[in-house]
């Protein structure tokens, strides 16, 4: 039935256990690189996770920014500061935070084990 519905003459051919070792052998990017985004721009110093990835030439997918969003936001709670919501084209609005706080957030990411 699977071999029907991905378009495979038969599943006597697919070998699954090789499919997991070729994905896993693969070599990717911490984080997933997918369709750009539309950017949403920050104010005065503020800068949304769109805009740091376009500043760094990077497109990620939409859970990787929110990861990289909510330890942003984790990091502006500990010294106390507020992310500034802006207009946003894709999502309506999303928070923009202090650059610096950003690309720690994101550094932080990038070190974690993979």
């Amino acid at each position: 039935m699977i071999a029907l519905i991905v378009g495979l003459p038969s599943a006597a051919g697919l070998n699954v256990v090789q499919l997991a070792a070729d994905h896993l052998a693969a070599p990717r990017s911490h984080l997933q690189l997918v369709k750009s985004l539309p950017v949403a721009k920050g104010e005065n110093g503020m800068q949304t996770v769109a805009e740091l990835c376009a500043a760094r030439g990077v497109q990620l997918s939409i859970a990787d920014m929110n990861r990289i969003g909510r330890r942003a936001a984790s990091l502006s709670r500990k010294q106390d500061l507020q992310p500034v919501k802006v207009a946003c084209q894709l999502f309506g609005e999303v928070n923009s935070y202090r650059a610096d706080i950003l690309a720690l957030a994101w550094d932080q990411i990038e070190a974690e084990p993979k």
